[in-house]
């Protein structure tokens, strides 16, 4: 910190200032990993929703078309016709 025994005013403003920095990266560190990690995170929970929406699209689809096959069996067998 000090050349001597004796710090000047310049050299303590000096260290104080580095001391400032040192603690602002840290800081600045500290915030860049938090953004990111919120960042993924919520990219993360954006595909795991699509791909539950899709999974939901197959499933109904597939519904559906399990009531349709059950509505023309149940036609054929007794005549009747199924709405939708």
């Amino acid at each position: 910190m000090c050349s001597g025994e004796i710090c000047t005013a310049a050299e303590r403003d000096r260290y104080e200032k580095s001391i400032y920095k040192s603690q602002r990266n840290a800081v600045l560190c500290a915030a860049a990993c938090l953004l990111y990690w919120c960042i993924y995170r919520i990219c993360k929970y954006h595909r795991e929703i699509q791909s539950m929406e899709e999974l939901e699209k197959r499933s109904s689809s597939l519904r559906r078309y399990l009531k349709q096959e059950s509505c023309k069996l149940t036609a054929i067998g007794s005549m009747k016709y199924c709405m939708n």
